[in-house]
């Protein structure tokens, strides 16, 4: 019986007093006739389910074995038993006595099988009740306990207990008290915890498809400040702070700039380098809410939370002149720009270096490591170059498992997707308005250079061969200089709004330049500069003089002065020939210049030439010591002149 071994007896065996006894029970016992089913709502039903599965399991073990104690009973009656002997197995078997499984049958008649466990679940909770506690005491508690400053309540029971003394409020014990905290619903410690945006967070998140998006139609970007302390060619330590652009379907970065300083200037410059490189411009921008994005420069025309109408007269920004829809990210909601993400990747692959120890700060002061020293600090070219070889090793990196990447590398999806592409240009003319950094400067008047300092590089010098061509009266006047803030390699020279040319940076050379590379560079293009403009100066000379002689004045018109007759014309020295190259100084009197080697001569010791003799070319070495002889007695003082 009910699955344990049993013994089918027949009447005929046993004796003449049982088998009489067995046909009189038979004969009085009455006919099972099938309940009928009772009149109950779905609805109740379905509230009586919902709380049977929101009991505990040991309430639920009860009320199955409830159910099969009344299965069993009706099985044996179903074979013919008398209700004695089926009581009697059931109370054997189920442990169940007769008016339990009377009580139990009463609960279940007339209802559907499938709700008997629900009917029979025991409705007792156990326990004992809830220890007294003022209602007023227990809502002051509760209200400065579920606060964002997360005060103790140890603290607010020692105020509220000394209230309570004067209202004569009832306030059980501490634990009891945490207890009762405990059992209010979860917002509250959610709020207590986190406040608004940890109660927001508790509602998830929507996911948005990547699939359908197609390329280049939505960017994003972001900024953050990087944890290395790094260190600018003109001496300037601080902490850089990186400005990324991200196509969005792919996840491919697409521009990435190192500065000292997010501000309006980067943002757009590096967004007109995404947009040089991928040679198209996007349909929608993700961009953050701060200031350095919202500006006019860049979404001037573009409503924002700054700008909530757009004014007549705002300029145009950037985006706006070509085409891109600004999208805003909210304020204090880094979820909603997937790239925030991308940025822990960043920090772990390219901050945390091994080369970076001790000027690694930790992105906040609990995770400041001990040898932190900001005279550690790195050179930022080197940070530039980890942050370069960080983002490329993301961009290769196969087995993406993002939504839409298909295990591909953002690379490979981004040159598979762009194949199908329609490119968007933007023309030149438009990308020269994101360097925003600007000088005015004067070209120098000798070679046409440009000098100006940049901030973190100290003075660069800037040169062209378009600019060295500019013609003299526009190399007299300002120019206006426009360069990437963050890498200064170029300049874009204006004159007021009329664009002139590029020049680029002159790169300073070492004073022992190992294998010579740079100085023959510059030797090279110093030749390929001054090459053609020798041609040109010696094919100025070598033209033909096409202008006939100038015409002697007629003789009427002749000019004669009388006084130049009347003054004798200076007559050459018989001691020195018209050729002699020594001769009187034209601006300093009482010296001597000789023609021949510009050596100049003051005082009274001057080489004179000797006398040339027409007749005799040469002289004996005779003549020439006497001759030496006579000028050196010229040459000596007046009462020296008559000594031996």
């Amino acid at each position: 019986m009910n699955g344990g071994a049993g013994w089918l007896i027949p009447v005929a065996s046993l004796s003449a007093a049982a088998q009489a006894r067995y046909e009189k029970d038979a004969r009085l016992a009455p006919p099972i006739q099938p309940a009928l089913p009772a009149i109950v709502e779905h609805e109740e039903y379905l509230t009586l389910m919902e709380a049977y599965d929101k009991r505990p399991a040991n309430l639920k073990r009860m009320a199955e074995a409830r159910a099969a104690a009344v299965d069993a009973f009706n099985e044996l009656r179903n074979a013919g038993l008398p209700v004695r002997m089926a009581e009697q197995q059931v109370m054997a078997s189920n442990g169940a006595s007769k008016a339990t499984l009377n009580r139990y049958r009463a609960a279940v008649e007339g209802h559907d099988r499938q709700y008997w466990e629900a009917l029979l679940c025991p409705r007792y909770e156990g326990g004992r009740g809830k220890t007294h506690m003022s209602p007023e005491a227990y809502e002051a508690i509760r209200r400065d306990f579920f606060i964002e400053s997360q005060p103790p309540l140890t603290a607010i029971l020692a105020r509220i207990r000394k209230e309570a003394t004067t209202r004569g409020w009832v306030i059980p014990s501490d634990k009891t008290v945490m207890n009762r905290l405990k059992a209010e619903p979860p917002h509250f410690w959610t709020y207590r915890q986190g406040g608004k945006k940890a109660l927001e967070r508790s509602f998830p998140t929507v996911e948005r498809s990547y699939a359908k998006l197609d390329i280049h139609e939505c960017w994003e970007s972001d900024g953050r400040r990087a944890d290395v302390w790094c260190k600018w060619p003109d001496g300037t330590i601080g902490r850089p702070v990186a400005i990324a652009w991200r196509e969005v379907r792919t996840r491919m970065p697409l521009a990435i700039g190192i500065y000292k300083n997010e501000d309006a200037e980067l943002v757009i410059t590096a967004f007109c380098r995404a947009l040089d490189l991928t040679g198209t411009r996007p349909k929608f921008a993700k961009i953050d809410n701060g200031r350095s994005y919202a500006n006019k420069q860049l979404t001037g025309q573009q409503q924002n939370r700054y700008r909530f109408k757009v004014q007549p007269d705002e300029r145009v920004g950037l985006m706006t002149r070509i085409g891109t829809r600004v999208n805003w990210s909210k304020p204090g909601r880094g979820r909603d720009k997937p790239i925030e993400s991308w940025w822990g990747t960043i920090a772990n692959h390219c901050d945390k270096l091994p080369q970076f120890a001790g000027a690694y700060c930790g992105r906040n002061p609990v995770e400041k490591p001990d040898n932190f020293d900001p005279r550690n600090s790195v050179p930022v070219e080197d940070y530039a170059d980890a942050l370069k070889a960080a983002t490329w090793a993301f961009a290769t990196r196969k087995g993406h498992r993002g939504e839409g990447m298909m295990g591909m590398s953002p690379l490979d999806l981004y040159n598979q997707l762009s194949a199908d592409h329609q490119p968007q240009p933007v023309d030149p003319a438009v990308l020269r308005l994101g360097l925003m950094g600007v000088a005015t400067v004067k070209p120098d008047l000798q070679d046409a250079k440009l000098t100006i300092s940049v901030d973190g590089y100290g003075k660069l010098r800037y040169w062209s061969e378009a600019l060295a061509d500019l013609p003299k009266q526009v190399r007299a006047r300002k120019l206006h200089a426009y360069f990437d803030p963050g890498a200064p390699r170029t300049v874009a020279v204006y004159d007021g709004e009329k664009y002139l040319c590029d020049a680029a940076c002159i790169d300073k050379i070492d004073f022992h330049d190992e294998g010579g590379e740079k100085v023959r560079a510059h030797l090279k293009a110093k030749a390929d500069y001054l090459r053609p403009r020798h041609a040109d100066i010696k094919a100025l000379k070598g033209g033909s003089n096409h202008l006939a002689p100038p015409t002697p004045p007629p003789p009427l018109m002749a000019f004669f002065d009388a006084r130049l007759a009347a003054k004798p014309l200076p007559q050459p020295s018989q001691n020195q020939d018209q050729d002699d190259p020594i001769k009187p100084h034209p601006t300093e009197p009482g010296a001597h210049i000789n023609a021949e080697t510009g050596e100049v001569y003051r005082g009274k010791v001057v080489p004179l030439r000797p006398p040339v003799n027409h007749e005799q070319e040469e002289m004996t070495e005779e003549e020439i010591e006497a001759l030496a002889r006579r000028q050196r007695e010229r040459n000596l003082p007046a009462y020296l002149r008559e000594q031996p």
